[in-house]
């Protein structure tokens, strides 16, 4: 838990030394479906690492099921920080699987909130 939180911290503190140091326009944007349907890459990009996201919960809780070989946490961590953090909170609570452990009900949430201040950030540079 202590690893994910220091990361995200470190990219809030990033995040907020390049926006709040006079690197952002001057009126400030939240049209994020502009924003999307402008980048179509960046949109796929997400798509896909949410789906990827989901369905490496769905199946790590599949194999919990069946006692068999899992998906190491640091798996379904790092995708979530490559921005698969959606897809894993939806996977979290439709599966009910990692709901009990901090570093998932605290960790994604927080990377999600990181992910979403990230676009926010490159939205206004």
């Amino acid at each position: 838990m202590a690893r994910v939180f220091l990361l995200c911290v470190l990219a809030l503190e990033i995040l907020g030394l390049v926006f709040f140091r006079g690197g952002h326009k001057d009126a400030l944007s939240f049209a994020f479906p502009e924003f999307f349907s402008a980048h179509r890459v960046f949109s796929a990009y997400l798509l896909a690492v949410n789906a990827v996201t989901f369905a490496a919960f769905g199946i790590d809780k599949w194999k919990a099921v069946r006692n068999r070989k899992r998906i190491r946490i640091v798996t379904l961590l790092a995708l979530a920080f490559l921005g698969g953090a959606a897809g894993g909170l939806a996977a979290m609570y439709l599966f009910r699987h990692k709901v009990r452990k901090s570093y998932f009900a605290v960790g994604l949430p927080m990377i999600l909130m990181v992910q979403v201040l990230a676009v926010f950030c490159v939205m206004n540079i």
